[in-house]
C-alpha cells in the first residue's frame, strides 16, 4: 500500500513538473518573441529614421543647388541688362551731339510753363491764405463787437479850426459856414468845418448822419449852381490856410435843400477810414460846384452857423 502511494506520489510530481517545464518553455518562446518583436519595430524606426534625414539632406542638396543656379542666372541676366543699357547710354551720348535747336528751344518752353504753372499754384495758395486771413479777421471783429457797448454821440467842433476861404485868397472868420458866392467882388465861398473825434479811436462805426440847419439864405445859390457838395478833406488839428481852398477829398454826399439831415455810406466809411488810421479829426469842406461865379454882384450863399453844422455818431467800443 504504502509503494503504491509513493508511485502515485512520484506521478502526481513528475507531471506537475511536466507541466511547469511546459509552461516555463512557453513563457520563454513567447518572451522571446515579443523582444524579437519589439526590437524589429526599433530597428525599422531607426531605418525610418535614417531615411528621413537622408531624404532632408537630399532636399537641403537640391535647394542649394537649385539656388546657386539661380544666383548665377541672376548675375548673368544683370550683367546683361548692365551692358545694354551701357550700350544705351554710349548711343545716347552719341546722339547728343545730333540733338536739334527745335527739340532744346521746345523743352526751355516747357520747363518755362511748368514754371509759370508753379507760379501760378503759388499765388492761389497765397490768395487763398489772404482769404482765410480776411475771414478770420471779420470773425473776430464780429465776435468783439459782441462784447462792445453802443454809444450815440455829436462830436464837438473846432472852432479855432473852422473857416471860409474866399476864392482861395484870404479866410474870413465869421460865427458859420457861408458856401455859395460874394456879391462885391464875385468870389467863390467854400465852408470847412472841423470836428475833434478823439473819442472815436478804436471804435467802430455803425452809423453816421451829418445835419444843417440854416439861419439865413441870400440869392439863389442851389438854383444857380446845383446842389451843395460835402466832401471829406484833412488838414490837420489846426487853423486851415487859404492855400488849402481846393483840398483833394471824397464827395460824401450832395444837398438841394436848404436845411439837410443826410447818413450815406461814404459818410459812416470815411469816418471809419480816419479812425482806422488814428487820425483825431474829421474835416469836411461845403461848396458849390462852379468854374466862375456868376458876377452879377449879388451874393449867393447859404448860412449855417458852426453850432448848426451837428456830426452825430453811433459806434461800439
Amino acid at each position: 500500500m504504502q509503494i503504491q502511494k509513493s508511485q502515485k506520489l512520484l506521478f502526481v510530481i513528475t507531471a506537475i513538473l511536466v507541466i511547469v517545464t511546459f509552461l516555463s518553455t512557453f513563457i520563454m518562446i513567447g518572451c522571446g518573441r515579443r523582444a524579437k518583436i519589439i526590437a524589429a519595430k526599433e530597428k525599422a524606426g531607426q531605418v525610418e529614421e535614417q531615411n528621413g534625414q537622408s531624404q532632408t539632406e537630399t532636399v537641403k542638396e537640391n535647394w542649394n543647388s537649385d539656388t546657386e543656379e539661380t544666383v548665377k542666372e541672376t548675375a548673368e541676366a544683370g550683367e546683361s541688362t548692365n551692358a545694354e543699357e551701357s550700350a544705351s547710354a554710349e548711343e545716347s551720348g552719341e546722339n547728343e551731339g545730333s540733338i536739334d535747336t527745335t527739340e532744346s528751344e521746345e523743352s526751355i518752353e516747357d520747363e518755362e510753363t511748368t514754371a509759370s504753372e508753379s507760379a501760378e499754384e503759388t499765388t492761389e495758395d497765397e490768395e487763398t491764405t489772404e482769404d482765410e486771413e480776411t475771414t478770420a479777421s471779420e470773425s473776430a471783429e464780429e465776435t468783439t463787437s459782441e462784447e462792445r457797448t453802443e454809444y450815440t454821440a455829436d462830436m464837438p467842433y473846432v472852432r479855432a479850426e473852422c473857416a471860409n476861404i474866399f476864392g482861395g485868397d484870404f479866410l474870413y472868420d465869421y460865427t458859420g459856414i457861408i458856401p455859395g458866392d460874394t456879391g462885391e467882388n464875385n468870389l467863390e465861398i467854400r465852408g470847412f468845418m472841423s470836428y475833434d473825434i478823439s473819442q472815436l479811436l478804436g471804435a467802430a462805426i455803425k452809423s453816421a448822419k451829418i445835419t444843417g440847419t440854416a439861419e439865413s439864405l441870400l440869392g439863389t445859390p442851389v438854383a444857380t449852381y446845383g446842389p451843395m457838395i460835402i466832401k471829406s478833406v484833412y488838414w490837420g488839428a489846426r487853423a486851415i490856410s487859404p492855400s488849402e481852398f481846393d483840398l483833394n477829398g471824397t464827395e460824401i454826399t450832395n444837398i438841394s435843400k436848404t436845411n439837410f439831415i443826410k447818413s450815406p455810406a461814404a459818410l459812416k466809411d470815411s469816418l471809419q477810414s480816419a479812425v482806422n488810421r488814428g487820425l483825431k479829426r474829421y474835416q469836411l469842406c461845403f461848396y458849390f460846384e462852379m468854374s466862375q461865379t456868376d458876377g452879377d454882384g449879388e451874393s449867393d450863399y447859404i448860412y449855417y452857423p458852426f453850432p448848426d453844422i451837428v456830426l452825430t455818431v453811433t459806434y461800439l467800443k
